[in-house]
């Protein structure tokens, strides 16, 4: 083998000179790329970043405005429900008093009055008017309504005196100002819906009213109930910002209409664009036919962000709307900032890397250069190459030498190989020849064995061809010993055969005499029960005697027993009519406890009656005005009216409990008359029932007599059936010993056909061996089973010669070999 050159045959040479200066900041310096390539991708982070940040701002933005616009719903729609539940306040205090009879229209305007003082912030009218003689029946027409002062010198009303000077009432009933002929009562009363109404100006403010249908427990409409809300609660609900400080909110009604909102601007002004509606809310024209689309939402306008959302009451959309700067303006200066900071501190990180990364890689670029330093044309070229390219060129070049010295080494070590397989197959060719003497050594072995009569033997198989004469004889041996443990098992199955058929012979002997006897037992029980039979045949005459008298017991108890019956038909038939007098008393005496139930319903009346007069005679004590002693005495008149229709309905339930009682009188009498027919029923009963008892007592001595008869035919029975069971008893036996017998000898003629199937197969065994003509099959068979000598002849010669597995196992051979 040749000795390997060193790698660095040239390391004598002088080292080559540093770098300049210049070459550090040359711009294919890894340094530099590795600087854009940095940045560059930070950069682009950053602005990702800033991007995803601007769109997190963007959903929190409309996130917060919607939230802020459903708030600002929420506060609408609970300010419209304080205005209903007042007006269903006023709707059933009035229901109330119209229940009680109220009839002063004075009590109606008190109510108004008080429940006004009482309003919420945002109501600023409450009234209600009746429809014709419907609240106040006595009153064609009634009319209240207070509301707070408006400055309009041609409002309806007057105000009220200190320290209410500041409520305004109007009773309705003025020929300019008469309610039945308004427009209010035209629109909103006579439908009988309750509704809120447009909304419309007053005073310089925007108001709605909510009206309220009166309609007592019948179904009849009385009048309405109305409440008056000006825009001024809205508009200081929806008066701050909506985001940020900046955004404003705005409320209208599904036709457009402006309800609160900003302040018109210059700009609408000078356009001659009405106020009061949508127009007048900058931006909002040019996404008002989106919000009417649907019920709440978010659109993206020109300018900003318009939020809208339903108000659940009556339908009013609100408005909410963000301009685009107060959104964005904050991120943008949030993500300059961020991108500026971020960029200085990884500039300033990525070239203090850049400057430690060169450090580094200097002396292992000088070292490549010395590596190189035979190539002059490679050197020259590496000063004007990035410090990655320069190591690549130094690590190519050594990859090139070794590849020499690897083919070199490759060489050698194939002749080597070469070398050793020539030994390799030498020392196979040994080893094979002595497995195959050891193995003809052991194959002589078992033959030897096999001379001797040991057919436990067995040759060991190994893939060589010695293997396949080792598998062929001991699937000789292996029949050999099949053949003598069947000539032995078939000699000990004959001999327990002919035991057995003895056994069966000696059965069948001792079965017969057993029969012979049976048949002897059976002729003497067969003449006792002829003798039985004739003794209950003269038992059965008496009977038939017996029998006869019990029938004519018999038939004159029948004639009692349906004459009984015909009583207890009648005595039933009178129960059941006094249980349904029974149940007609009871219907009585439940209709005297509901007259009782009327008389304390009755004097309830009247106590609530009596608790009213009393209340009437204490104001009319205290009071002086004429006009009210004679309401006071209207009311006094209607409670006589009550007493007097209570009086007439107690006399009528007195006429009543008189009749239901001469009903009851004659129901007890009915009842008295069908208990005495019942006792004359239960009378003859008794004399039926004693007749009965007669006829029973006779009935009962013939059945006595019966009874004996039946007796002694019984035991003549039982007497018949203990022979009869006897002689059944033999029979049986005498038919288990004959299929016994048929049994014993049919397993007589099985064991016969067993030993005829043990000879064929045994015959059948026998003649797979080949014998020598001149000896008789018998001798051959015999002088092999029972010489030591014989067998081991027959297995070298002619059953070697004369085995089809063996002529199979010949022909396999070669191939096997070939393989």
């Amino acid at each position: 083998m040749t000795s390997m050159p060193p790698f660095h045959s040239s390391t004598a040479h002088s080292t080559p000179a540093p770098l300049p200066v210049w070459r550090r900041f040359y711009p294919l310096s890894i340094g530099v790329r590795l600087f854009i390539a940095v940045m560059g991708g930070a950069l682009v982070g950053i602005g990702a970043i800033a991007f995803l940040f601007g769109e997190i701002a963007k959903y929190q933005a409309e996130y917060q405005i919607e939230h802020t616009l459903e708030d600002k719903v929420v506060a609408l729609d609970h300010t419209l429900e304080q205005a209903e539940l007042l007006a269903n306040s006023l709707r059933t205090s009035a229901l109330t008093f119209h229940a009680r009879k109220a009839k002063t229209p004075d009590t109606y305007r008190q109510l108004v009055l008080d429940l006004f003082k009482t309003r919420p912030e945002s109501v600023v009218g409450l009234g209600m008017g009746q429809s014709k003689n419907g609240l106040i029946p006595e009153e064609e027409w009634f009319f209240a309504y207070a509301r707070t002062d408006v400055p309009d010198a041609a409002a309806p009303g007057q105000l009220l005196p200190p320290p209410d000077n500041t409520i305004r009432y109007d009773d309705g009933m003025q020929p300019a100002s008469f309610y039945p002929t308004s427009d209010r009562y035209r629109t909103y009363f006579l439908p009988q819906k309750n509704v809120w109404a447009q909304p419309y100006p007053l005073g310089g403010l925007i108001q709605t009213t909510y009206y309220s249908q009166l309609v007592n427990e019948n179904g009849q409409w009385l009048g309405t109930v109305f409440v008056d809300v000006d825009s001024r609660s809205f508009q200081q609900t929806l008066a701050d910002p909506v985001l940020y400080g900046a955004g404003q909110f705005a409320l209208l009604t599904e036709t457009g209409q402006l309800i609160a909102g900003p302040a018109t601007s210059e700009t609408t002004r000078d356009a001659n664009i009405d106020a009061n509606t949508y127009e007048a809310v900058p931006g909002l024209a040019a996404v008002w036919p989106q919000v009417l689309r649907g019920q709440s939402g978010l659109v993206e306008g020109k300018q900003g962000y318009w939020a809208y959302a339903r108000v659940p009451k009556n339908g009013w959309i609100a408005v909410a709307y963000v301009p685009y700067a107060a959104v964005f303006q904050r991120v943008a200066l949030i993500t300059v900032g961020g991108m500026l900071i971020v960029g200085i501190v990884m500039a300033l990180v990525v070239a203090l890397t850049v400057r430690y990364l060169n450090r580094r890689l200097r002396p292992i670029l000088d070292e490549c250069n010395r590596l190189i330093d035979t190539n002059q044309r490679t050197l020259a070229a590496m000063p004007y190459r990035d410090e990655i390219e320069q190591l690549s060129t130094s690590f190519f070049y050594l990859i090139e030498q070794l590849k020499a010295d690897e083919e070199r080494i490759r060489q050698e070590v194939t002749r080597t190989v070469q070398t050793e397989e020539q030994l390799k197959q030498a020392i196979m060719v040994q080893q094979e020849s002595q497995a195959l003497q050891t193995e003809v050594e052991e194959l002589l072995s078992m033959v030897s064995a096999v001379e001797h009569g040991d057919l436990t033997v067995a040759a060991p198989v190994s893939p060589r061809i010695t293997g396949l004469v080792a598998d062929t004889l001991n699937r000789l041996v292996e029949r050999l010993e099949q053949l003598m443990a069947t000539i032995l098992s078939a000699a000990q199955q004959v001999t327990q055969g002919a035991d057995r058929a003895e056994c069966l012979a000696l059965n069948v002997a001792d079965n017969a005499r057993q029969q012979a006897q049976a048949i002897t037992e059976v002729q003497q029980f067969m003449e006792t029960i002829h003798g039985l039979t004739q003794e209950a045949a003269q038992q059965v005459v008496i009977s038939g005697e017996t029998l006869q008298t019990a029938q004519l017991a018999i038939e004159q108890g029948q004639q009692e027993i349906e004459l009984m019956s015909q009583g207890l038909d009648d005595l039933q038939r009178d129960t059941q009519q006094i249980v349904k007098r029974t149940q007609t008393l009871t219907n009585y005496v439940g209709l005297a406890a509901q007259f009782a139930k009327d008389q304390k319903r009755i004097a309830a009346m009247t106590r609530i009656l009596a608790v009213n007069a009393s209340m009437l005679a204490n104001r009319a004590a205290a009071q002086q005005d004429p006009q009210q002693l004679a309401v006071i005495t209207r009311e006094f008149e209607t409670i006589a009216a009550q007493v007097n229709q209570l009086a007439t309905q107690t006399n009528q339930s007195l006429v009543q409990l008189q009749q239901r009682t001469d009903q009851i009188q004659t129901v007890v009498s009915g009842l008295n008359h069908d208990v005495q027919e019942v006792s004359q029923q239960v009378t003859h009963f008794s004399v039926g029932v004693e007749q009965s008892q007669q006829a029973f007592k006779m009935l009962h001595h013939a059945g006595q007599q019966v009874a004996t008869t039946e007796h002694k035919v019984i035991q003549t029975s039982q007497a018949i059936v203990e022979a009869t069971q006897t002689v059944l008893q033999s029979v049986r036996s005498i038919s288990d010993l004959a299929v016994e017998t048929l049994h014993r000898a049919e397993q007589t003629r099985e064991q016969a056909q067993d030993m005829g199937h043990l000879a064929q197969t045994l015959l059948h065994r026998v003649n797979f061996f080949r014998l020598r003509p001149h000896l008789p099959a018998s001798q051959s068979v015999s002088h092999s089973a029972s010489s030591p000598d014989g067998s081991a002849e027959l297995a070298s010669s002619e059953l070697i010669e004369t085995s089809p597995a063996l002529a199979l196992s010949a022909a396999r051979a070669p191939e096997e070999m070939g393989q």
